[in-house]
């Protein structure tokens, strides 16, 4: 753990050094669509879900960007619908009929990222990101049996950055988190 704390104070140490000669902050918004991929095995209350499917997703960004080299950002993500399968058990001491089938799964959360990044020339940027996934999964079984999860999970990532003259910007980037949720996204940002 000491070699991960020492590098992070390196690498942001050298990212506020190099920062620092930015004229001035830049707030941003961005709205990213992709697709995800979704392998998860879980226990929701009594029920056993298991998912493994994938879906169209989008997002919505806020960011702040104080250095040359680093920004923060955070995001809403609505990771969409994903079908499983899903079977309960019942205790011992209830009374209650076991259920098996199929459980459709809504997935979203919010990411909170640290946002390192390289200018490559005057328009082209590559970063790499890392932060915190708070997920909420809901499953349906059925028409009347919803079951709740939730948890926070890392995420990390890296992508592209392009930067026309008029303050937006497009952007492709790949992210992955450890409750095994892979995204492909494009979108654009605007700065202020």
């Amino acid at each position: 753990m000491r070699f991960s704390r020492l590098t992070l104070f390196v690498i942001l140490s050298a990212a506020l050094y190099s920062g620092a000669a930015q004229a001035r902050p830049a707030w941003y918004l961005g709205v990213m669509a992709g697709y995800a991929r979704l392998s998860y095995d879980t226990t929701l209350g009594v029920v056993y879900n298991r998912v493994h499917d994938k879906r169209y997703t989008y997002a919505l960004e806020l960011g702040y960007q104080p250095l040359k080299y680093l920004a923060m950002e955070v995001a809403y993500h609505r990771y969409g619908h994903y079908d499983g399968t899903a079977a309960s058990q019942c205790p011992s001491s209830q009374n209650c009929t076991p259920y098996g089938g199929a459980i459709s799964n809504n997935l979203s959360g919010w990411t909170f990222l640290l946002v390192p990044q390289l200018p490559l020339g005057h328009h082209v940027s590559v970063f790499v990101d890392g932060g915190l996934l708070h997920w909420t999964m809901t499953g349906l079984l059925g028409s009347s049996i919803t079951q709740e999860h939730f948890g926070n999970s890392a995420i990390y990532g890296a992508g592209v950055r392009y930067d026309f003259p008029w303050h937006v910007s497009l952007k492709a980037s790949v992210h992955r988190s450890t409750i095994n949720l892979n995204e492909a996204s494009v979108g654009a940002e605007w700065r202020f």
